[in-house]
């Protein structure tokens, strides 16, 4: 199982056998503006549309299979993203890409509304040990706690 990589002379052979590693697991590795470096077969097949697009926070923020798939869409998926992205934004203010990136999320007229939501967390994002749930392809829509 070979990974799908971007920009592979920027990453280390070992992030890259990590990703290659994993049949069970999704893996990704993203930059700090979000956008894909690299993922594995999983990720492809529990999320086929990363193969249309490089960016993983446009993708949760804009597109309408993420807010079916991403249970619980806005609020534990959509604000702690928004607030992650706002967070970003201040941390690099002259980051061209970064600035794109916040460009096609505040182009979506639901991404938009939430740019400016009273309702952003505190924190940036949810901590990985805080249990997310989403549909998975082929596994049904059974809503059963993980």
């Amino acid at each position: 199982m070979n990974p799908v990589t971007f920009h592979e002379e920027r990453l280390p052979l070992a992030l890259v056998t990590l990703v290659e590693q994993s049949p069970t697991w999704c893996i990704y590795l993203r930059d700090r503006r979000w956008d894909l470096l690299a993922y594995n077969s999983t990720m492809k097949e529990y999320f086929p549309q990363v193969a249309k697009g490089r960016n993983v926070v446009e993708w949760v923020l804009t597109w309408p299979e993420a807010r079916d798939q991403l249970i619980n869409w806005r609020e534990e998926w959509a604000l702690p993203a928004i607030a992650a992205l706002r967070a970003d934004a201040e941390q690099w203010p002259r980051d061209e890409r970064l600035a794109e990136v916040i460009e096609a999320v505040r182009l979506d007229p639901v991404a938009r509304k939430l740019w400016n939501s009273p309702d952003l967390p505190a924190v940036s994002y949810p901590a990985s040990s805080t249990p997310r749930r989403l549909y998975l392809p082929r596994q049904g829509r059974a809503d059963s706690k993980s």
